[in-house]
């Protein structure tokens, strides 16, 4: 290989590793997300495990990814870089006993599938607390 052929190849590889940094892996992409943290009951008494799922409500003009957090012990914190997006939100909450069985490591489920609404801000934000009634109703078997 001829040397400047063999410097252009240089200069092109670590061109294209730039770009990579700044469109591809590890460049911030998509709308801003942030923390979301509360507490979730039902009954009034803390879920044993499960998640809560924020999505953005495109009804009300929100769109962008959804985001996941796991309820351990009727706490609950997205993490910080793969937060909810702020806005209109559509929360679900799926709760379970936490005494894991052959057919859930969770247990069995405590309540349907619970949906309710969230306004969150564009800022990290604790306290965003998800009470369930008892009139949700038991699941049925």
């Amino acid at each position: 290989m001829k040397r400047p052929s063999l410097c252009v190849a240089l200069l092109s590889l670590a061109l294209g590793v730039a770009m990579v940094g700044v469109w591809g892996c590890g460049g911030p992409t998509g709308p801003p997300r942030y923390e979301v943290s509360g507490t979730v009951t039902y009954a009034g008494e803390p879920v044993p495990a499960g998640e809560v799922v924020f999505e953005p409500d495109p009804s009300k003009g929100n769109s962008g990814p959804q985001c996941r957090a796991t309820i351990n012990n009727g706490e609950y914190c997205t993490p910080s870089s793969s937060g909810s997006v702020p806005g209109a939100v559509i929360v679900r909450v799926l709760g379970y006993d936490g005494k894991a069985n052959p057919e859930s490591q969770m247990g069995m489920q405590l309540f349907p599938v619970y949906e309710t609404t969230m306004e969150l801000p564009a800022e990290a934000t604790a306290g965003q607390n998800i009470d369930i009634p008892a009139s949700h109703g038991k699941k049925r078997r």
